[in-house]
């Protein structure tokens, strides 16, 4: 039997081993990989978990089945501003952020919550341009003054959407469908149409022309009795459709209104010839001058005498076969005497002559090239 010093003894010493080997401080910790036991700063084993609180602080991966603790630096910038790294420090700005709130990615402007993007440059360059496989641009966008552009041409202030000049009418430059209908510029000053794929119509600052040279044009002028806009033919632009004033539509040849539609009354229209069979000024002719033929009936007299006309050609030429023309004295003082046989024909070879108000009338034979006489009336 143990006496009683011997018991007092064996508590003491078991108290000191409990003491020694479970409850002293940790002053310095070493994790390792695994559960491996965690030394004390004597080098003295213990058998008991360890909790370590961290505050920036980081765990570093030594390489070598050991983990240390350091202290790092704080985030970069200013709250929601994300994170990034500046030469190997963290760092923020403040046209990248993230609020986490509203889901918001701010890129100078941002992708909101449903994919879209805002744009909120401030500068005066172009700020997005988009290139195709060759480097080459395929649309540009100004930031100032919105002007979108296409196919590497220059944005232009003033204008929302600038197109390239393309003379292609097979692909135009604004197209619709599949491809071959659109508008295009072929050259400058002009907008030309396509249907499929050929060019139809051209906008220029003359008027509205038809492509085919026969075709018609809606000329960019002011209309009158002499000068049509609307050209059946854009090759003789003096035929065609003009305008003798209000609610008056002139029929136009050669430059000479042949027939005038006017508004009379009410709902009825009428028609009436006009100036082309009408007399014309008086025409002061000379000894062997030549009658000019300016109107169905043309009005003479003598130039200061009286004249005769016994060269050829008395008249002018007429123009188609057929023609007629009335030819009216003006003066019994001065009058006007027409010769035969210069390109007159007269009956018995006479000669007529026409003082204040005779009249000779002569239609055009073109294959003789002669006028021929077919009544004459002495007043």
């Amino acid at each position: 039997m143990k006496t009683r010093i011997q018991k007092i003894f064996l508590c003491l010493l078991t108290l000191s081993f409990l003491t020694t080997t479970f409850w002293t401080p940790v002053a310095e910790a070493q994790w390792y990989r695994g559960r491996q036991k965690i030394e004390e700063e004597d080098g003295s084993p213990t058998g008991r978990p360890a909790k370590i609180k961290v505050t920036n602080d980081s765990l570093t991966d030594n390489g070598d089945g050991t983990f240390s603790l350091s202290t790092a630096a704080p985030p970069g910038g200013s709250d929601t501003q994300v994170q990034f790294n500046d030469g190997n420090v963290f760092a923020g700005d403040a046209s990248f952020t993230y609020n986490k709130t509203t889901a918001i990615i701010g890129i100078v402007g941002g992708i909101d919550s449903e994919g879209r993007i805002i744009i909120d440059a401030t500068g005066t360059e172009v700020f997005l341009i988009r290139k195709d496989a060759d480097g080459g641009d395929i649309f540009a966008v100004n930031t100032t003054n919105g002007v979108v552009s296409f196919g590497g041409v220059a944005p232009v202030t003033g204008t929302r959407i600038t197109l390239p000049m393309e003379d292609d009418a097979v692909t135009p430059t604004f197209a619709f469908g599949d491809g071959g209908e659109g508008f295009y510029q072929n050259v400058d000053g002009r907008i030309s149409v396509a249907l499929n794929g050929i060019k139809e119509v051209e906008f220029n600052a003359v008027g509205i022309d038809a492509e085919d040279a026969g075709g018609p044009r809606f000329l960019n002028q002011a209309a009158s009795s002499s000068v049509p806009t609307l050209i059946p033919n854009r090759g003789d632009v003096n035929t065609g459709i003009g305008s003798a004033g209000d609610d008056s539509l002139a029929l136009i040849a050669g430059a000479v209104k042949m027939m005038e539609l006017t508004e009379a009354v009410s709902d009825y229209c009428m028609t009436r010839v006009s100036t082309a069979y009408l007399p014309s000024a008086d025409q002061a002719r000379a000894n062997d001058s030549t009658i000019t033929i300016d109107n169905t009936i043309v009005r003479v007299v003598g130039d200061g005498a009286a004249a005769l006309l016994d060269v050829a050609p008395a008249i002018e030429d007429g123009a188609v076969d057929g023609q007629m023309i009335i030819i009216q004295g003006t003066s019994d003082a001065n009058t006007v005497a027409i010769a035969d046989n210069v390109n007159t024909q007269l009956p018995g070879g006479t000669t007529i002559t026409l003082g204040m108000g005779d009249i000779a009338a002569f239609t055009w034979d073109s294959g003789d090239s002669d006028w021929y006489l077919l009544y004459t009336s002495n007043n």
